[in-house]
């Protein structure tokens, strides 16, 4: 009996924590879909490239560099790139719920924030 409530309480565990693992994973959208960025895992790693955008010559650039899992709904340490600067801000993002992101840019004396929704939401 205690073997199964320890496997079943493994299970929950492990099951948990794969689920977390993939929660920034996906695609998301801001300025009422104006905007879409697809986030991706390399290693260890994460990435948002460009999928849609009132731009065209913005299509696939990596505006999300190197974010790191400081936490099951938080992103650190990576940067935002600002194609019209040219230049990369430090970059924080945040789960608020399974389907809504908030994206805090770092910019020296002034921050941006954007609110992301998932494209396809999760139940």
């Amino acid at each position: 009996m205690i073997k199964k409530i320890f496997l079943g309480l493994l299970l929950l565990c492990i099951t948990g924590e794969i689920f977390a693992q993939d929660s920034f994973i996906g695609d998301w959208e801001t300025n009422k879909g104006k905007l879409c960025i697809e986030i991706y895992k390399e290693g260890s790693y994460y990435y948002g490239k460009i999928k849609k955008c009132e731009k065209k010559e913005r299509m696939h650039q990596v505006i999300l560099i190197q974010m790191i899992k400081k936490s099951t709904t938080k992103l650190y340490g990576g940067t935002y790139y600002n194609d019209e600067q040219k230049v990369e801000h430090e970059a924080k993002l945040k789960l608020i719920d399974i389907n809504t992101m908030c994206l805090k840019i770092l910019s020296g004396l002034f921050n941006e924030v954007m609110i992301w929704e998932r494209v396809k939401p999760l139940p």
